[in-house]
């Protein structure tokens, strides 16, 4: 539910007509990104380690092949 929530009230925006629709995808696709590179610092930190800077490298590799995707099936099917 809180990975899900944030995306969601920013979808709601645009399906209530306030925020335009592309505003709200790049919003939405950030947010995503955004958790997806801290997860592992998170992960770190709830195990009680240290989170390194090789962990929050990976976190940011995997957000950018996450938002190469979703950049590339925008252009794919719009």
């Amino acid at each position: 539910m809180t990975t899900a929530g944030a995306p969601i009230t920013v979808l709601l925006l645009a399906w209530m007509d306030l925020l335009d629709a592309d505003v709200v995808l790049v919003l939405a696709l950030v947010l995503v990104d955004v958790r997806l590179a801290l997860l592992g610092s998170v992960v770190a930190w709830v195990s009680g380690e240290r989170s390194s800077t090789r962990v929050f490298l990976a976190g940011f590799v995997l957000a950018v092949v996450a938002a190469a995707t979703v950049v590339l099936k925008w252009q794919l099917t719009h």
